[in-house]
């Protein structure tokens, strides 16, 4: 019987380790229009929902792999779940085509609004603007009055949900300030919808040793910065 009584002891030991333990799993599946990174939590937890709006940063042009992409990374830091609706070319005002995105026709950010409605996320991400920098030369208050549209609208669908607007960031070696103004905007509209926002222009988290030969997208280490720059910003 002592041996039994043994035998049935460390049964119940591994099982308890098994039930405890913590492991980080990440995989990307496809998910209708969005591409979901998974992370997985402890077997008791249902990890967080958050989708990720945005352009070919979000998309995670560049990075080497799935798991390099800014939007992995801070998905995993957070312990969330990511609903990857970056799609290259688009912005709050601008579409895309094949040339931009891979697809006959990519939408505009609001235009995005209804497919994330329908896996309710609890925390919404938008990233971007670069692609809306030639809409705002040519005309900064219609398209200043599209990114506010846009946050109330957002708003509006998830009103229980956080909402985080991450302003654009910047290939060029130096800010400008159609730059800052753009983001100054994405901002102001975020914070009257009670969205918290995350600067990369101040400071500046794109370097030049990181851009790719295209000089547009960024390396391994620049979607690291941008990460970098976003948990600090969730976290503090």
């Amino acid at each position: 019987m002592p041996i039994l009584r043994n035998v049935a002891l460390l049964a119940l030991a591994a099982l308890s380790i098994g039930v405890s333990g913590y492991a980080w799993h990440e995989s990307t599946v496809t998910h209708g229009s969005a591409e979901s990174t998974s992370v997985t939590a402890p077997a008791a937890l249902t990890p967080t929902q958050a989708a990720f709006i945005g352009d070919s940063y979000t998309q995670g042009k560049g990075a080497t792999s799935a798991g390099t992409r800014w939007v992995s990374i801070v998905a995993k830091h957070e312990g969330w779940e990511a609903l990857n609706f970056g799609r290259g070319g688009t912005g709050y005002v601008t579409t895309a085509d094949v040339s931009g995105c891979g697809l006959q026709y990519c939408p505009s950010y609001p235009e995005m609004i209804p497919t994330v409605q329908q896996y309710r996320p609890s925390v919404i991400v938008v990233a971007g603007g670069q692609n809306d920098f030639s809409a705002w030369s040519t005309d900064p208050n219609a398209t200043a009055a599209a990114i506010n549209d846009f946050y109330v609208k957002l708003r509006q669908v998830f009103p229980k949900a956080t909402i985080i607007a991450v302003g654009p960031s910047t290939p060029q070696p130096t800010v400008t300030q159609p730059v800052v103004d753009f983001s100054n905007t994405v901002q102001a509209a975020a914070q009257r919808v009670n969205a918290e926002f995350v600067s990369l222009i101040s400071p500046d988290v794109i370097q030049q040793s990181d851009l790719l030969p295209d000089h547009q997208h960024v390396d391994d280490h620049g979607h690291a910065a941008i990460a970098a720059q976003i948990e600090h910003a969730i976290d503090r």
